[in-house]
């Protein structure tokens, strides 16, 4: 059975992260840490070699819809409720909220400027 690892499997379940109070909408991984927001309002953040919750990044007021990451420290929470967070990663702060949208933000993408 792939699911328990068994011949065939490409992939093995380590940990199971748990505790988002709404479903899971959006999820990334940045610097070995898995990022997710949730229907529940928050950003919550784990280390995935031990699987350890680290963070609950709280600063919107609706639903997280959608994530991105500069793949160094910072990470993007777009929300339901039209805001864009900014979010250090490293010391598990927010460093800036946008609120420049009049609806959700449902989905965002970071490029690095070629210079």
């Amino acid at each position: 059975d792939i699911r328990e690892g068994g011949s065939g499997a490409r992939c093995v379940v380590r940990h199971v992260h748990s505790g988002h109070t709404g479903k899971v909408l959006c999820c990334c991984i940045v610097r070995g840490l898995l990022v997710s927001g949730s229907e529940d309002k928050t950003v919550r953040v784990w280390d995935l070699a031990s699987g350890k919750h680290l963070s609950t990044l709280s600063e919107h007021t609706n639903a997280v819809l959608c994530l991105a990451t500069d793949g160094r420290s910072t990470v993007y929470s777009g929300g339901a409720d039209s805001t864009v967070c900014m979010w250090c990663v490293e010391r598990m702060v927010l460093v800036n909220r946008m609120k420049r949208h009049t609806q959700a933000v449902l989905c965002m993408g970071y490029s690095h400027a070629i210079g």
